[in-house]
């Protein structure tokens, strides 16, 4: 997958991709994604007054709608602090239906497809 360049204040900002499983998982499993879409170990940071971090935050579920939260947990000038990503302090909700997509086979000579037959 590209990654996404956007424009902030004059600079270029790279969002860090982060992937959160929501389904069959408890707690869901979190994962920090490279620019190659490999699963690396959670980043560490440091930025100063004028600089910016963007966060690109993917949701996975399969056959289930989850509202969801999460939490950032930062140090700022020495002190501790949690950060919450929300919808304006609303929780997101994400919805998945892992048999809305299916995957049918046409066999030589026949006069339907069918979606029995593995590919």
């Amino acid at each position: 997958m590209a990654s996404v360049t956007c424009g902030v204040s004059g600079a270029d900002v790279t969002p860090r991709r982060a992937e959160d499983q929501l389904s069959g998982f408890d707690p869901p499993t979190f994962s920090w994604i490279d620019e190659g879409g490999d699963v690396i170990g959670a980043p560490t940071f440091s930025l100063s007054g004028s600089e910016v971090e963007m966060l690109h935050i993917w949701a996975y579920v399969e056959d289930e709608w989850v509202e969801w939260t999460a939490e950032l947990l930062v140090l700022v000038d020495g002190h501790r602090q949690v950060i919450e990503i929300s919808e304006g302090g609303q929780p997101f909700a994400t919805s998945g239906s892992a048999g809305a997509a299916s995957q049918h086979r046409w066999i030589s000579g026949g006069d339907h497809w069918d979606p029995s037959l593995p590919l």
